[in-house]
């Protein structure tokens, strides 16, 4: 798959991730009113961040978008930095709940989804990706002109002039 070898960002360096969740400062606790059994633990944070791409890749039929064991490092890290935004800041709070209306919507829509896909495929032969994928380009095209009517103008004759003939109707 990946022979290369990847090279990391000295700025992004493993100390920076601590070994488990800092208990909340006073700061902190002010933040937030929920008890810690309502927020995920960081581990938990981390495995469902891992999840939810493993989920979109599953979603897209794109594989890349799990995260490969040689990503796990920056993955770590990134989950880290999104559950901290989340214990700092009540506007990012319901990103570390446990409960919550995005996940359940996730959840519906992902359900959603593949059941709708297993019909078109069942029923018509097609995949939803596709059906998507098609309709997207036909909306993205829409208003680009054709390549018949983008040169039109340049290899176009202009219609002759009318000769006067002497005659007025």
């Amino acid at each position: 798959m990946f022979t290369e070898e990847i090279q990391l960002d000295d700025r992004i360096a493993p100390q920076e991730l601590p070994p488990e969740i800092p208990e909340p400062t006073t700061e902190q606790e002010t933040v937030s009113s929920a008890s810690s059994t309502d927020i995920f633990t960081e581990e938990e944070f981390y495995e469902a961040f891992k999840a939810s791409f493993y989920a979109a890749g599953m979603v897209t039929r794109i594989k890349a978008l799990a995260i490969r064991e040689e990503e796990e490092q920056g993955a770590r890290i990134t989950a880290y930095k999104i559950y901290h935004l989340g214990l700092s800041s009540p506007y990012f709070r319901w990103l570390i709940e446990r409960s919550g209306w995005l996940k359940d919507a996730m959840a519906i829509g992902t359900f959603v989804y593949f059941k709708t896909d297993a019909v078109l495929q069942e029923k018509q032969g097609k995949s939803l990706k596709d059906i998507i994928a098609r309709k997207v380009k036909a909306w993205r095209n829409r208003n680009k002109p054709t390549l018949k009517t983008r040169f039109a103008s340049v290899f176009s004759v202009p219609p002759a002039p009318e000769k006067a003939t002497g005659q007025e109707s």
